[in-house]
């Protein structure tokens, strides 16, 4: 056996059960954090609903992946209006903002837009919110 292997087996034999429970519970308490912490942001986001606007389609998976993210910040996603651009009302306000693809974004009080597939702070970048 090479010195390499060895020494791996060394370290494994001196990790401790505990040791592992400890590393998976800060694990798990620092992933509840983020999660609080993301989320918590979004509600100070001062827009009211209807202020951002979320062309898609049910039938595009970027749309459906966007939704997916977005669901995961509530208090993000409380203030978006999802426009259907398959509906007869969603396909004339799509061609009344000269959008060309969806997912699209647009934001009322900032009067910026952006298309495609984007992390939730590149979103918010993109309207100008953050």
């Amino acid at each position: 056996m090479t010195k390499n292997t060895l020494n791996l087996k060394n370290i494994q034999k001196n990790i401790k059960p505990v040791t592992v429970l400890w590393i998976i519970l800060i694990g798990i308490m620092l992933s509840k954090f983020i999660t609080y912490m993301s989320t918590e942001r979004f509600s100070e986001i001062d827009v009211s609903h209807g202020d951002i606007q979320f062309y898609g389609r049910d039938t595009c998976p970027y749309c459906v992946k966007m939704k997916g993210v977005l669901k995961e910040s509530p208090d993000l996603y409380s203030k978006i209006e999802y426009v259907d651009i398959e509906t007869e009302d969603g396909s004339k306000q799509f061609k009344d903002i000269n959008a060309s693809g969806v997912p699209h974004f647009e934001c009322k009080s900032t009067g910026k837009s952006t298309s495609g597939f984007q992390t939730v702070p590149q979103l918010l970048n993109s309207l100008g919110l953050s």
